[in-house]
């Protein structure tokens, strides 16, 4: 039973694409039991393809259908496929499992139950995200605020209208660079804890567009001489808002060490 429960934990774990622009028989299944449905016809596939390589001199599917008629699937193996696709009835799931196990007039085809499952799997995961998102964005949001007031605050802080927040440690004497212009910069960036994301650790100075960065970073270099050190305070509305980037949460308040090297001619 263990074989078989692990086969039928294939048939669901690891689908990660959708198939579209197919019609399927779903629609005479209640909708709330479209994907236990489609979930028994893909067990009883597994377990058919499991049994294919077993030496049975002869094998009644009806007869061995019967010793699942009081079984019911484990409950470690239901609350995994739960995770993955919601609710999941156990008594529809084996319904379907019989029927298909033991060639009846099942509902759906496999690969119609496929499709409905990858395309459930698909939805609660992109839904699981964004739940992800809204909770982790909430709290960016919540500690970035409070840092900003606090760091408006401080002596030499200057607050734009945009929100950015710059504290000069160097001024320069250089020219300010335009949108046109190429920039070289050292930096360092770090999350409100202090951990760093990015940086210029070999001391080597990165080169880019004045307008190829995020909108704080912009603002500040139209305003920065060469040879200019600053220190940045960045909301997320300029910097990466609500969908974050890498290592870079949704709402995030960003923090940089800056200094404008050089203006790259042309």
């Amino acid at each position: 039973m263990k074989k078989i429960l692990a086969v039928a934990a294939a048939a669901v774990v690891g689908l990660q694409s959708c198939s579209q622009g197919m019609s399927t028989k779903a629609d005479h299944i209640p909708a709330q039991d479209t994907i236990s449905y489609a979930l028994g016809v893909m067990w009883a596939e597994g377990v058919h393809h499991a049994w294919s390589d077993v030496p049975f001199d002869t094998l009644d599917l009806k007869a061995a259908a019967s010793a699942f008629a009081i079984s019911k699937p484990h409950p470690g193996y239901m609350q995994n496929v739960q995770q993955q696709l919601d609710t999941i009835y156990a008594d529809v799931l084996m319904d379907a499992f019989r029927t298909q196990f033991t060639n009846g007039k099942s509902k759906l085809k496999p690969e119609e139950a496929q499709m409905i499952l990858q395309a459930k799997s698909m939805k609660k995961r992109e839904a699981d995200r964004a739940e992800r998102m809204r909770t982790v964005g909430a709290k960016n949001e919540t500690e970035g605020k409070a840092y900003l007031e606090e760091n408006a605050k401080k002596e030499g802080v200057v607050v734009t209208e945009s929100g950015l927040q710059y504290k000069i440690v160097k001024k320069g004497k250089g020219k300010v660079p335009t949108q046109d212009d190429k920039v070289k910069c050292l930096y360092k960036g770090t999350h409100l804890d202090g951990s760093v994301f990015d940086e210029t650790s070999d001391g080597k100075p990165r080169e880019f567009g004045v307008t190829g960065v995020i909108k704080g970073w912009t603002e500040a270099l139209l305003m920065m001489p060469v040879g200019s050190k600053w220190q940045l305070a960045i909301p997320s509305e300029i910097a990466y808002g609500e969908n974050g980037y890498g290592s870079i949460g949704p709402k995030e308040t960003l923090l940089f060490d800056i200094e404008l090297v050089e203006i790259v001619k042309k």
